[in-house]
This record gives C-alpha cells, structure tokens and sequence, in this order.
C-alpha cells in the first residue's frame, strides 16, 4: 500500500481502533519487505564468497594431489621436498588471509603481508 492511500480511510466502513491497526500491519509489511530485499543481497554475497571458497579448495585439492604424486616417484628426498613445496607454493601464491591478493581497505597493498607492491608515484 501506499503511504498516501494509508493516511486517508477507505470507503469501507472500519472502526478507528481497526484503521490504526490496519495501518500498523501495512508499515510492517513495508519493513518485511525491505528486510527481505535486504536478506536476498546478503545471500548473494554469501554465494559468491561460496563459490570463491569452492575454486580455491579445488585449485588447493588439486596441488596436494599433484604434490602426493609427483613427490613419491623422486628418488631424493631433498629433492622430492623441494619439489612438494614448490608445488605447494605455486598453489598459495597470493593467497593472503588478510586481503585476498588484492590489497586492503582500498589501498594497493596489504600491510600486513605485502602481497602487492606499494605505489609510490601519489
């Protein structure tokens, strides 16, 4: 309903006490209502967080499996280590748990990992 519509009574005859609670329950549908607008964008910010979450572990699922199976048909196990890591970092690189790689807080970096490079030409 309309806000306008709500200040003037209907044509149907209702008591004052049954107006006020009518007008009581379209201002809460109104609230519900935005409350639902609301909920449907949080969820999708949930989804695609969801879904980021999803290639990540694929991505790192994928990089241990390659780690197991490239690492235990090297004979040297100094060798077979250096190996694993280096497959394993390739894996995380620019993963950072404080900003994603993709700097922080608007900034071009992230200082507490120094991911990206600070640009010093501002």
């Amino acid at each position: 309903m309309d806000q306008e519509r709500l200040e003037e009574p209907t044509h149907i005859p209702v008591s004052i006490k049954e107006y006020k609670l009518l007008k009581r329950q379209a201002a809460r549908v109104k609230e519900l209502e935005e409350s639902e607008r609301e909920w449907v964008l949080f969820q999708a910010q949930v989804n695609c967080i969801n879904q980021k979450l999803q290639q990540q572990n694929k991505r790192y699922r994928e990089a241990i499996e390659k780690a197991i199976n490239e690492g235990v048909s090297i004979k040297d196990c100094n060798e077979a280590i250096n190996h694993i890591y280096g497959i394993l970092g390739e894996a995380l690189e620019g993963d950072c748990i404080h900003c994603n790689g993709k700097g922080f807080n608007g900034l071009d970096y992230c200082p507490q990992c120094n991911q990206l490079e600070v640009n010093d030409d501002d």
